[in-house]
């Protein structure tokens, strides 16, 4: 029989620095549009445009004006992957249909031969190093020595949208020699979290792991071109998560609305109790954390680490109970005392939640029975 403890419950406590959570808008009433008008690209380079505001229930047709410029790599409804295959002038069209309105959004591409006073272009974010590979000594080598993509869960694509400049795929191409390329391939202990094409096109496999301390993992993996005559040319791959990215910018929003400077660590936690409450749906079916803050849906298991993550972004120490018998429940630490936060009750929005304090001579004991991870603690 578990042994219970006195606990003192403050789920009625006012936050007056916490505002009402907004509603967000339907995309209905927002303009359909495209992420980019213009764009200027290198031979060679891989672009993704993506529809903004766009409904579910919409259908989209891609079309380029010029096959022999812009060659899709894939396309859905809400984004097309395409790589400019040599110089020129082309449109890029997205047929977008709902109901019975339909619109064209269009994208005019321009595509230049690579020159070697070329820096970066639209397709390439201020990681991707073109600098370090100008034709200095004229020796044969890649487009750039670092490229750095990013990884969508296909899960989450209907709701997560890449960053301006994040691109999920990269062409890499040789320079400075004739030799023609025999193989095209990934190297290294990583090499199977990422895929490339016989033409040199890399994209990820799989996502890096989440970081408790804020920062973007990545994946490092090298992409390796074998020419005709044994030369072996290398350069480096950077794997991100866009969904991690998108997440990080939603706990920025959320400290930026509902965080001040001057609340105390209990106030902080239960200001991520109240808001979860207010957010999310309880969804037995949904059991991941990252479902509760991009689907608005979530059992007390997605709750109970959602509650984890976001104080321990705010740089709060906290720690979800593992032991399935502690529905919803999270352990905080926070100005010097534990607490027990509880989530993810089965009821309407605004769901309840409840803040206990736990005494310290039961501290050990709680994360012994809860199955807490200790060293978040430390």
């Amino acid at each position: 029989m578990r042994k219970g403890f006195v606990g003192v419950l403050i789920a009625s406590l006012v936050m007056t620095t916490v505002m009402p959570v907004q509603k967000p808008i339907d995309a209905k009433t927002r303009t359909v549009s495209l992420s980019r008008q213009k764009v200027s690209l290198v031979e060679g380079d891989c672009y993704t445009l993506t529809i903004k505001n766009t409904s579910s229930k919409a259908k989209v047709t891609w079309k380029t004006s010029n096959k022999e410029i812009i060659k899709f790599t894939s396309k859905s409804k809400k984004k097309a992957r395409f790589v400019a295959l040599q110089a020129g002038k082309a449109t890029v069209s997205a047929i977008y249909q709902l109901e019975r309105k339909k619109k064209v959004l269009k994208c005019k591409i321009s595509v230049r031969k690579h020159s070697f006073s070329d820096e970066r272009s639209d397709n390439k974010p201020e990681e991707n190093d073109t600098d370090t590979n100008k034709a200095e000594n004229q020796k044969a080598c890649l487009n750039v020595t670092c490229a750095s993509i990013y990884f969508i869960d296909p899960y989450f694509e209907e709701k997560v949208t890449a960053e301006e400049g994040h691109n999920a795929e990269f062409s890499f191409k040789v320079w400075n020699t004739d030799k023609k390329v025999e193989t095209w391939e990934m190297v290294g202990e990583n090499a199977s979290k990422f895929s490339i094409t016989d033409t040199g096109i890399v994209s990820g496999r799989f996502a890096p792991s989440y970081d408790i301390s804020g920062k973007l993992n990545a994946y490092e993996g090298t992409v390796q071109a074998t020419l005709t005559d044994g030369t072996k040319l290398q350069a480096k791959v950077l794997l991100y998560d866009e969904v991690v990215n998108y997440l990080y910018h939603y706990f920025d929003t959320f400290m930026a609305n509902y965080i001040s400077e001057d609340m105390t660590e209990l106030e902080k936690a239960t200001a991520v109790a109240k808001y979860i409450g207010e957010c999310s749906d309880y969804d037995p079916t949904m059991h991941g954390w990252k479902d509760l803050f991009i689907f608005e849906k979530g059992d007390c298991q997605a709750s109970r680490y959602a509650v984890q993550y976001l104080c321990q972004y705010m740089g709060i120490k906290a720690g979800a109970c593992r032991n399935v018998d502690y529905h919803g429940e999270t352990l905080v630490l926070a100005d010097g005392s534990y607490y027990i936060v509880t989530t993810g009750f089965d009821m309407p929005r605004p769901r309840e939640y409840m803040i206990s304090r736990v005494p310290d001579d039961q501290v050990e004991e709680i994360m012994e029975e809860r199955e807490v991870i200790k060293s978040y603690f430390r």
